[in-house]
C-alpha cells in the first residue's frame, strides 16, 4: 500500500490511507463478514457498511484533507473488489480479522513514527535553544 495516494478508483487499495482500511475492515468484521465468501455482491450488510464507512468522521477528514478523492460511498461491487485486491496484496492474510490485525498493526507502526518525529522536533527545538 503506497503512502501517495494518486488513485481516484474506488477498487484500488492505493486510493486509501491506512486508516481508512483499518475502519473498513473493523466495519465488516464488527458486522460479521469475516470470511471471504461473505464479503459478496449478494451480501445486504455491505451497502450499510460502504455507507457508514463514508459517512465516518475518520474518512470524512481523510476527504477534506484531500487525501481521499470519492464524492460518494463505493458501490457493494466496489467494495468486494476492494476487498479481493487486500487479499491479494497480503497474501498472509486469510479472511477479515487477519486484515483488520494487518491494518491495525501498520497503522500503530504510522503513529508511532510520527510520535518519534515530534519527539525529535522538540528535541532539535530545544538543543538549538
Amino acid at each position: 500500500m503506497s503512502s501517495t495516494r494518486m488513485s481516484t478508483d474506488p477498487t484500488d487499495p492505493n486510493t486509501y490511507s491506512k486508516r481508512d482500511l483499518l475502519l473498513l475492515t473493523q466495519l465488516l468484521h464488527m458486522n460479521g463478514l469475516i470470511d471471504p465468501s461473505s464479503v459478496s455482491p449478494s451480501e445486504q450488510k455491505l451497502e450499510s457498511v460502504s455507507r457508514e464507512w463514508f459517512d465516518h468522521a475518520s474518512t470524512q477528514l481523510s476527504i477534506q484533507q484531500g487525501l481521499l478523492k470519492l464524492d460518494d460511498a463505493p458501490s457493494v461491487d466496489d467494495i468486494c473488489q476492494l476487498y479481493e485486491k487486500l487479499l491479494d496484496q497480503t497474501p498472509d492474510c486469510k479472511n477479515t480479522t487477519d486484515l483488520a490485525n494487518y491494518f491495525y498493526y501498520n497503522r500503530m507502526d504510522e503513529l508511532q513514527s510520527k510520535i518519534e518525529a515530534g519527539k525529535k522536533k522538540v528535541s532539535d527545538i530545544l538543543q538549538a535553544q
